[in-house]
């Protein structure tokens, strides 16, 4: 996982190296979320092996929904979030239904894989739009929206 993490760091640097000093935000999750601690993992990493030339501070977000969305308005230039999500952030599906980001990706730094397991006929099908999917799977509570678990509502 560190080697993974040194990786990043390294592609990160040379993908950023700029002409001049440069401080460059990592737009990270909540304090309590697993992407936090990776953030501040890859900001340390790259403060200390990029030199003078760059710096990296960690930002704490409203979650892995939020960095794409961050990234687009360019409050970050870096961020941690789902595959899935940015998936739909490209496509301008789901919670990006108001228009597809423009979002490249550097490194998937681990493997994720969630798997939900429902009583048949608990949950309902979802419809075309995921917000009238979400409304119709009411008993199905996967998380906060801000989270990218809550996502996965939509591929249910």
């Amino acid at each position: 996982m560190f080697e993974k993490l040194k990786l990043t760091a390294a592609a990160l640097v040379l993908a950023c190296a700029p002409a001049t000093a440069q401080e460059l935000r990592i737009g990270t999750a909540s304090l309590g979320g697993a992407f936090y601690p990776m953030g501040q993992s890859i900001a340390n990493l790259v403060n200390e092996n990029a030199g003078d030339e760059i710096s990296m501070v960690p930002v704490v977000t409203g979650g892995s929904v939020q960095t794409p969305r961050l990234l687009a308005t360019g409050e970050v230039e870096i961020a941690n979030t789902n595959n899935n999500l940015v998936v739909l952030a490209v496509a301008g599906k789901g919670p990006y239904s108001s228009g597809p980001i423009d979002l490249s990706a550097v490194a998937a730094l681990h493997p994720s894989v969630l798997h939900m397991i429902v009583p048949e006929g608990s949950v309902s099908r979802p419809s075309k739009t995921c917000a009238a999917s979400a409304r119709r799977s009411a008993r199905l509570a996967v998380a906060p929206s801000a989270f990218s678990t809550s996502s996965c509502r939509c591929m249910i």
